[in-house]
């Protein structure tokens, strides 16, 4: 068995662990809120307009990258 085959398999192995044990009514709804991107609107136009402010040089770049990790 090479490498990668082994990573993948403990890897599988891991993903499947996780999602069978690991049950909690909280997280699931935690990671419910963290992935509604309509959670995250405000909470990054406030992040933009900081930058824009306080990082007068850097802005346009984190901005930029802001942007395209969206």
């Amino acid at each position: 068995m090479t490498v990668i085959h082994t990573l993948l398999s403990l890897d599988q192995k891991l993903f499947l662990w996780l999602n069978t044990h690991w049950h909690s009514a909280f997280l699931d709804a935690f990671f419910v809120f963290l992935t509604t991107k309509q959670n995250w609107l405000v909470p990054g136009v406030i992040l933009m307009l900081l930058l824009a402010v306080f990082e007068k040089k850097q802005a346009p770049y984190l901005l930029l990258t802001l942007v395209l990790a969206v």
